[in-house]
């Protein structure tokens, strides 16, 4: 807001740095914050899959358009037919992952141990 009026307030300046050290340490924090709402909101539909059943959702679920899009971006793993096989950081095809147990005990598949 200071900026748009021509004034800088080092506050500001502080947290603007902040902010671009933060997508240069984390790319898919930058990645994520460049999304639609559309396409957040989809992203989070396929997470809390994962999360509340240990799968994707059902392809019948989603909607296409949007899944091809985060699939674009490296967010969402299709098969050839559209359906997710993985979301990052999720996979539910059994490979190249490891089990991981949420709090309330249903187990997911992550694609490493630290996700």
């Amino acid at each position: 807001l200071l900026a748009a009026c021509g004034r800088s307030d080092p506050w500001e300046q502080e947290l603007s740095r902040a902010i671009g050290k933060l997508n240069a340490a984390f790319p898919l924090l930058q990645l994520v914050s460049s999304l639609s709402v559309a396409e957040l909101a989809e992203l989070q539909r396929v997470h809390r899959s994962y999360v509340l059943t240990g799968f994707p959702p059902a392809y019948s679920q989603i909607d296409q358009d949007l899944c091809t899009s985060l699939s674009k971006k490296g967010l969402l793993l299709l098969d050839s037919s559209g359906c997710i096989l993985g979301a990052y950081p999720f996979r539910g095809d059994g490979k190249e992952f490891c089990w991981v147990r949420i709090a309330d005990g249903i187990e997911v598949g992550a694609m490493c141990a630290l996700d």
